[in-house]
């Protein structure tokens, strides 16, 4: 397993075990509002995956997509990060094996001189989706939620592996 597997399945692992805790709330309690980073769960987990989403696009050179009618339910949540982080995967993984992560891309229009390299967005995207992630574990905390799990990055690669080795409910093949 390489850095970018660790990265990749640490971030799915995480997520996941945060939204599966997350089903418990009711709806006043998604939307409560702490005074903290975006202010609620349900707030904080759309941030998360609308950065994912727009970066994601970006790097693909697609159209910003375009929200379904359920975007914003727990399972629509749930489906916009199976999407956003299997193609967030594939693009990384990809520049990976062409040997293109330092490879520069217009990140604005053309006009505005700004580049990023993939292998840097990628990390971007996943550290900042870990410091929000961070701001969600304490709004569960606050809404008397139990058993949040450690998001350190140790710990999920000391999780028992399955038998293909790797750590069950992760992202981790291609």
């Amino acid at each position: 397993m390489d850095i970018l597997d660790r990265l990749l399945g640490h971030n799915s692992t995480a997520f996941r075990q945060l939204l599966e805790l997350s089903r418990g709330l009711s709806e006043e309690q998604l939307d409560r509002k702490f005074p903290i980073g975006l202010g609620s769960v349900r707030a904080t987990i759309h941030h998360i995956l609308e950065s994912f989403e727009w970066w994601t696009d970006l790097m693909l050179g697609k159209a910003r997509r375009k929200l379904a009618e359920d975007a914003m339910t727990l399972g629509g949540l749930e489906a916009r990060f199976e999407k956003v982080s299997a193609e967030l995967a594939e693009v990384a993984r990809r520049k990976q094996r062409e040997g293109k992560l330092d490879e520069h891309w217009a990140a604005r229009p053309p006009e505005q001189e700004e580049t990023h390299d993939y292998g840097n967005t990628v990390v971007h995207a996943l550290t900042h989706a870990a410091h929000h992630r961070a701001q969600w574990m304490f709004l569960l905390k606050q809404l008397g939620v139990e058993g949040i799990p450690t998001a350190q990055a140790l710990r999920w690669e000391a999780r028992p592996k399955d038998v293909a080795g790797t750590q069950p409910g992760t992202s981790l093949g291609g």
